[in-house]
């Protein structure tokens, strides 16, 4: 603009110096005119430039005002997320959006698993029992507000054939010892509710029929393996910090009085806290669990009268995961209290060490060692075999689940690679010895399989090998199948049978 202005002034001035000298010269001859008249047609020429300039500048004037309107409103659409095909100005509002950001009330799921079974036992005959398993879960997941939610889960387990008539509408009927028993196969498996933020930001109550899973299981576990699993009528509150976790429960177990069963409940109580982060390569986990039986039991001497069961157990696990592959797992537990009128005191622990290759294949190898304290003597009033309470069993001590965490040794080592993407295979060994030669021996489920008093027999239970495949058939289909051999030992072929015992599945779980 300034230089405009500038030129203007030269050429006025120019004009100004022309006029003073046709004044002075006063009669102009005709070459000046003709002059006069060149000077005034190029002043002409530039003020018509100069219109143009004007008019096309006032045009870019107009053009930035209005980039500088619509900018604003560009990087506003660009930041906020359109939704649908993008053809909208502006994210969707009302009812319709507010129920698409916001989930379900109600969930639906259902689980549908089968599993045929081939199992020999160590006598003579070594016949073999063939059967299969066949579970169905249904579930309704509840969100009754952001902060009040709920599980349904309902369960139907059977045995293929054993009803009486596959045309009736009946339950089982089994004749045990001369009465008569009718099974019901649906039941309630877990039924709860769940409130956050329960009279603290941190703090959540669960109350109801739920499962009860912790650590690896060894204690407390949904024993899920087992066509009807497990869970606890329960109370749990839970306080969740970023770095720590504790749950408390309390669960009954057992109603004798009002069921009917005799007198005194059996109840579970405990205290479990995590240290560390969820889903962190290593963890801390302190807990106090107590069992009080109110059923009157019997001790090892006879005239001591019966009393109800106490046992509190203590323990801790931890476990940590390297970056370059290492990694371990360690849990130990004692136990005090009164088994019935006996004093009870037992020790417990389990190691495991790995080592896991990123490469081709995934392969891993470990070691694990298992310890649990047996009862020496039946008749001194002391109970010393360590109580396992209600674990799942059957991933940890052999796939036959011949052995219980419960006067045992196991050495086991293992080998597994996944030879295609999803699907991980399995070799393991295991050694086992009984702690206590005069302590009983008992499967995963408590059961006794063999007891010598006199101790003759040693402490050789046998050995077991384990072979398991895990893939994927389709999205929502996962196969699981395995063969595990028991070779017996001196221990167990002098209380069971000097045969084999093998053991095959194949398990189909559906999910939807």
């Amino acid at each position: 603009m300034r230089s405009r202005i500038t030129w203007r002034q030269g050429v006025l001035i120019r004009v100004f110096l022309g006029l003073l000298l046709m004044s002075f010269w006063g009669e102009r001859p005709a070459s000046a005119q003709s002059l006069d008249g060149t000077i005034e047609h190029r002043l002409a020429q530039m003020e018509e430039r100069l219109a143009r300039l004007e008019a096309e500048n006032q045009q870019l004037r107009e053009r930035l005002t209005s980039l500088e309107t619509v900018r604003p409103v560009a990087a506003q659409s660009l930041a906020t997320p359109q939704a649908g095909n993008g053809n909208s100005a502006r994210p969707p509002q009302g009812p319709a959006a507010a129920a698409e950001t916001q989930p379900p009330r109600v969930a639906w799921g259902a689980e549908i698993r089968l599993r045929p079974e081939s199992r020999s036992d160590f006598s003579g005959k070594n016949a073999l029992n063939n059967f299969i398993l066949q579970r169905i879960r249904l579930n309704a997941r509840l969100r009754l507000t952001d902060t009040i939610t709920g599980l349904a889960q309902l369960q139907d387990s059977r045995f293929w054939g054993k009803e009486v008539s596959t045309a009736s509408n009946e339950s089982t009927v089994d004749l045990r010892q001369g009465s008569l028993q009718v099974d019901r196969f649906l039941d309630l498996h877990q039924a709860y509710l769940q409130v956050d933020r329960f009279l603290a930001p941190h703090l959540s109550l669960r109350l109801g029929r739920q499962e009860l899973v912790y650590g690896n299981e060894r204690l407390l576990g949904a024993f899920g393996w087992d066509n009807v699993g497990r869970s606890f009528d329960a109370l749990k509150l839970a306080y969740a910090e970023p770095q720590w976790t504790t749950e408390f429960f309390f669960s009954r177990l057992n109603d004798r009085r009002n069921a009917g069963r005799g007198d005194g409940s059996q109840d579970l109580m405990g205290l479990y806290t995590h240290i560390g982060k969820s889903g962190s390569r290593w963890g801390l986990e302190p807990y106090v669990l107590y069992l009080r039986d109110g059923l009157a039991t019997r001790g090892e001497k006879a005239a001591l009268r019966p009393e109800p069961t106490r046992i509190a157990t203590l323990g801790f696990r931890h476990f940590a995961s390297f970056v370059g592959g290492f990694g371990y797992d360690v849990e130990n537990a004692y136990q005090v209290g009164q088994n019935g009128p006996d004093t009870h005191r037992a020790v417990a622990v389990a190691a495991v060490g790995r080592y896991r290759h990123a490469g081709r294949w995934a392969p891993e190898i470990g070691l694990e060692y298992d310890f649990a304290t047996g009862d020496r003597d039946s008749r001194d009033g002391r109970s010393e075999e360590f109580n396992n309470l209600f674990p799942t069993n059957h991933p940890l001590y052999g796939y036959a689940d011949y052995l219980g965490w419960r006067n045992m040794q196991d050495f086991k080592p293992y080998f597994s690679f996944a030879p295609f993407s999803n699907v991980r295979t399995e070799l393991s060994y295991h050694r086992f010895l009984l702690v206590e030669s005069q302590g009983a021996w008992k499967n995963a489920g408590g059961k006794v399989l063999g007891y010598d008093p006199t101790g003759r027999l040693g402490t050789d239970l046998g050995h077991e090998i384990d072979l398991t495949l895990t893939f994927p058939l389709y999205e929502r289909v996962r196969i699981l199948g395995g063969y595990s051999v028991f070779i017996p030992g001196r221990f167990a072929r002098g209380t069971q049978g000097p045969q084999a015992s093998q053991f095959g599945y194949l398990q189909t779980l559906v999910t939807f």
